[in-house]
């Protein structure tokens, strides 16, 4: 546990500091000294801890001198406790929408996502009897009833579904907290890995919750002189489920997943493998932004009857194409950019070319489309229009994928552990 003779001279420090500066220069080295502990930083925030303190320091000035040491020795001896009482092992299991498995589980970092069969139905409902067969306040018959409810009511839910299992240590909702984090970067680095049909089959998939099911939308449309009715009949939500098939996983072990599955394992990620991360995540939530197809089936109302013979129209909703682009570039900038001082599109285009492109004339025209990606971005950002097309969208999409990709394959070979060394290796690049 944390050294409680260390924590207990800071907090007599404190108790006699003066300028707030000063205060809050120790209450910063008793919340480090505390959370030096894995397992207490994993269940406890600096917020809580610093709180608890506070409350402890409180109470100590209120005492006489020669009260003072004993009552903070027993404080940390009591916080301490509670921090052990309260800590725990858990396993999380959590729901996917719309994620279809083909091999019996796929470990991404310290998650694994498997689908929830009639065998693992089993074991949970075992795993219920255990608990409350002992307990001698409630019958048999009742102790039945309860594992029987509890199969109907909530394993029934998850029946079929695939799900992710991860196993968290720590307080109980700082650990749910957590483990609902390691699947969100889990599903990232899966969706690093979307095929290019994503969009137009609704492959979006996502913890339970975070996606719309499929549903019919009608949007009535009428003129105001009453000489057009149509309707608008579309689909919202996703439409196929996102296959994780054996030939998509042989393409994922081909391309980096091994080394992002062994990065996502560590307990203390080095600032570039951070820097990875991040990016992978932000590329993540891009791809929660649904590019809606509409299909028109054509006018209705006032006795007239379909046109059977026009083929229904699909148009993109602009504003979904454009809130993708904005993430897709700031994927780009914090796996790109170094000094907030930068020129964004210059500095993203020379460096996004170096990576994947390797003759001067292929890094050329790689740098002028991620600028004019740069600069349609900008007009949405800046004027609230842009004139982007889904084919851009899509080739930009599959360039930011393609980057990340390769910082992935190429970084043990080109011995990159620090933001620094990713930094120079592109200053040689440019002046080489």
């Amino acid at each position: 546990m944390f050294n409680q003779e260390k924590v207990c001279n800071y907090l007599l420090t404190l108790c006699r500091a003066r300028s707030q500066k000063g205060r809050e220069a120790i209450l910063g080295k008793i919340v480090r000294e505390v959370r030096s502990e894995p397992f207490v930083k994993q269940g406890y925030s600096s917020k809580e801890i610093s709180a608890s303190v506070k409350h402890i320091v409180g109470e100590a000035r209120f005492k006489k001198r020669g009260e003072r040491v004993d009552y903070i020795k027993d404080a940390v001896a009591k916080l301490n406790s509670e921090f052990r009482s309260s800590l725990g092992a858990w396993n999380f299991v959590i729901s996917i929408e719309n994620l279809k498995l083909q091999p019996r589980s796929l470990k991404v970092g310290d998650v694994t996502f498997f689908k929830f069969t009639p065998h693992r139905r089993k074991e949970m409902r075992t795993k219920i009897w255990k608990l409350i067969k002992d307990n001698p306040h409630y019958t048999t018959e009742w102790k039945k009833q309860c594992v029987k409810n509890s199969d109907e009511k909530i394993l029934s839910l998850i029946m079929d579904k695939t799900c992710a299992f991860v196993q968290i240590t720590g307080r109980l909702e700082k650990a749910q907290l957590i483990a609902y984090d390691k699947v969100e970067t889990a599903i990232a680095v899966l969706k690093l890995y979307r095929s290019p049909r994503y969009d137009s089959h609704r492959e979006y998939f996502h913890i339970t919750g975070k996606v719309v099911q499929t549903t019919n939308r009608l949007t009535l449309r009428y003129s105001q002189d009453g000489r057009k009715i149509d309707t608008l009949l579309e689909k919202v939500g996703f439409f196929f489920p996102f296959e994780l098939g054996n030939k998509r996983i042989q393409f994922m072990r081909s391309t980096g997943f091994p080394k992002l599955h062994e990065i996502l394992k560590k307990e203390n990620l080095n600032n570039f493998e951070r820097r990875v991360i991040n990016s992978i995540r932000l590329l993540g939530s891009a791809f929660e932004v649904v590019v809606t197809k509409s299909s028109i089936k054509g006018p209705i109302g006032l006795g007239f009857p379909l046109e059977k013979e026009s083929e229904p129209k699909t148009t993109f909703e602009e504003i979904s194409l454009n809130e993708r682009l904005v993430r897709l570039f700031i994927a780009l900038e914090s796996l790109l950019i170094f000094d907030e001082n930068e020129s964004l599109a210059n500095s993203i285009g020379e460096r996004g070319a170096f990576l994947v492109r390797d003759t001067y004339v292929k890094r050329r025209n790689i740098k002028a489309f991620i600028k004019e990606m740069y600069r349609l971005r900008s007009a949405y950002v800046h004027h609230g229009k842009s004139k982007l097309e889904y084919r851009m969208l899509r080739s930009f999409t599959r360039l930011v994928q393609n980057i990340i990709l390769r910082v992935i394959l190429i970084k043990d070979r080109m011995k990159w552990t620090t933001e620094q060394d990713f930094k120079e290796w592109f200053e040689r690049k440019k002046l080489s």
